[in-house]
């Protein structure tokens, strides 16, 4: 066999094998890796003082920091990708999150009914707050070698 037979003959095989790869013959690999970290942190702090069921006093707040960060990837690389080339993609989500809530309550009273004073008053107040921030981007990456461009698709 001369070299130009041997030439046009592995040029022959090499467009059978590159036009009959996308018909389900893949060989390569896959990574998905997926994590979540976070948690929350809870505060309780308060106390309550009564007298002989005439008075109280009431000091109450709570906080949560709720905190996450998440990672989130996939990539596939291998033969054939597309019409007889050799690539990669890979498709990313990274994002994190942050909030603080608080409530709090303030209270006072006092009934002197029961010692012949005539006064009753009472005072509560509260307040509320919840704020949350979080990021999400989303990162693609494809990288491909096509050999056999120049080929009709079929």
């Amino acid at each position: 066999m001369d070299m130009r037979s041997a030439f046009i003959l592995v040029l022959a095989v090499a467009l059978v094998a590159s036009l009959a790869g996308p018909a389900g013959a893949f060989i390569g690999t896959g990574i998905n890796f997926d994590k979540h970290l976070g948690g929350t942190v809870p505060f309780s702090i308060g106390t309550k003082v009564a007298a002989a069921g005439s008075a109280f006093g009431l000091e109450k707040m709570d906080l949560g920091v709720t905190w996450g960060v998440d990672l989130g990837v996939n990539t596939l690389a291998g033969y054939p990708f597309g019409y007889g080339g050799v690539g990669a993609i890979t498709d990313a989500n990274i994002g994190y999150n942050i909030g603080l809530s608080m409530d709090e309550t303030h209270g006072v009273a006092f009934d002197g009914s029961p010692f012949g004073v005539p006064l009753a008053e009472q005072s509560l107040t509260s307040t509320r707050f919840n704020n949350f921030v979080a990021k999400n981007d989303h990162i693609t990456s494809e990288q491909v070698v096509l050999p056999f461009f120049g080929f009709p698709a079929i």
